[in-house]
């Protein structure tokens, strides 16, 4: 199967609250996946506010498709549909704010493809159009992108935490696999130099498995529940790694993570 794979990026850090809001919010990532059956998109949404401002809202964004399938014109409007949202911190000041919405563009042989987005956040409204030929072609094989990782953790309890991974399959990769039961790895490194890994003391089976999601375009949401320990602290300032343990080389994503 041949996967195209194209990324418009465009993000801006917001820092303001909604009452100082521009007309227009920017911060938006757009992904295109063109696999056998149709041409996927996703939008992802994500700013970085101030902890005592309001965070992300996306209220709807929807997809029109516009192009040429022999001499006719097809035209195709699409709700995106909310697949992934949330919020962390990522310092005692910041807080960064995610929402991630996908739809899929099903008609075949169609030509001069461009795509409009139209939305509505709390930070300002989303209006963007990407004809196809602007959209920036990216060599998968080159770039090493046949996932995508965004992470999102949720302080369930005073002492749980839920971490989350969206797993996007940008392209199919033939050498890659799961070597044992275990889907979903997450490091900890806090302030204190001492680190957590989730699969110390554990024993997975050993199954050998493909790598989810198998379809150019899925996506899967891997979740992980936390319980304080309290021989590691993970009060301030921590340094986290979600990562995927594939073979033979893992997928990560490492960002920052603040918490009281």
């Amino acid at each position: 199967m041949i996967s195209i794979i194209f990324l418009i990026f465009a993000v801006v850090s917001c820092t303001s609250s909604p009452k100082g809001k521009s007309k227009f919010f920017d911060g938006v990532e757009y992904l295109f996946i063109q696999n056998s059956d149709s041409l996927v998109v996703y939008a992802i949404v994500q700013n970085t506010v101030s902890v005592k401002d309001k965070s992300l809202s996306v209220q709807n964004i929807s997809a029109e498709f516009n192009g040429k399938k022999d001499t006719a014109k097809v035209k195709v409007t699409e709700e995106m549909i909310p697949i992934f949202e949330g919020s962390y911190q990522i310092s005692d000041k910041e807080k960064t704010c995610i929402a991630v919405y996908r739809t899929a563009f099903k008609e075949k042989n169609t030509d001069e493809i461009t795509v409009k987005f139209l939305g509505e956040t709390n930070y300002g409204s989303i209006k963007k159009e990407l004809p196809k030929k602007t959209m920036n072609f990216m060599n998968i094989a080159d770039n090493n992108l046949f996932l995508r990782l965004i992470p999102m953790i949720e302080e369930t309890a005073p002492t749980k935490l839920n971490f989350k991974m969206l797993v996007i399959r940008n392209a199919p990769f033939q050498g890659a696999y799961m070597p044992s039961s275990e889907d979903f790895r997450v490091i900890i490194h806090n302030k204190n130099d001492q680190k957590w890994n989730s699969a110390e003391g554990k024993m997975f089976m050993q199954v050998v498995g493909e790598v989810p999601p198998q379809v150019a375009g899925d996506y899967i949401v891997l979740e992980m529940e936390y319980q304080n320990n309290p021989k590691f602290n993970i009060s301030g300032q921590n340094k986290m790694e979600f990562i995927l343990p594939a073979m033979p080389t893992p997928t990560k994503v490492t960002f920052d993570y603040w918490t009281k």
